[in-house]
């Protein structure tokens, strides 16, 4: 069960770029597709809500007693729904030490567990997790 909200902060928009709408929706098209036939889609297929968003992985060497050790630093960021967004995340899990971010999803686990807990609380079920 999630505790009482302590405090509201309203955002502050610190800049806006101008940008024709075109290049917005074709952005919007492609944060959609990743998650419908893209990268995303095989871990986020049957997920009951529509989520738009984008992968990454970067690799991050660490080093141990002098060894190379290869790591990955996953991301992951996106909205929901895909029209008029309510929610939106952003998610960097640092020093995977998986061998690729399909073989280990724990961004994606991470992200369904808060656009799960986003919509459960909306629709006034809360569960404990």
């Amino acid at each position: 069960m999630l505790g009482p909200v302590l405090e509201v902060k309203e955002p502050q928009v610190l800049n806006r770029i101008e940008m024709e709408d075109q290049y917005i929706e074709r952005v919007q098209q492609g944060f959609r597709r990743v998650f419908t036939e893209g990268t995303a889609s095989g871990r986020w297929s049957g997920f009951p809500y529509e989520v738009s968003g984008k992968t990454g992985t970067a690799e991050n060497p660490q080093f141990e007693n002098g060894q190379q050790i290869y790591t990955e630093n996953l991301t992951l960021v996106g909205y929901s729904p895909a029209e008029n967004p309510e929610i939106a995340f952003a998610i960097v899990v640092p020093k995977n030490g998986g061998t690729s971010a399909t073989q280990y999803p724990i961004h994606h686990n991470i992200g369904k567990r808060i656009v799960s807990k986003y919509y459960d609380l909306k629709n006034g079920k809360e569960k404990t997790d």
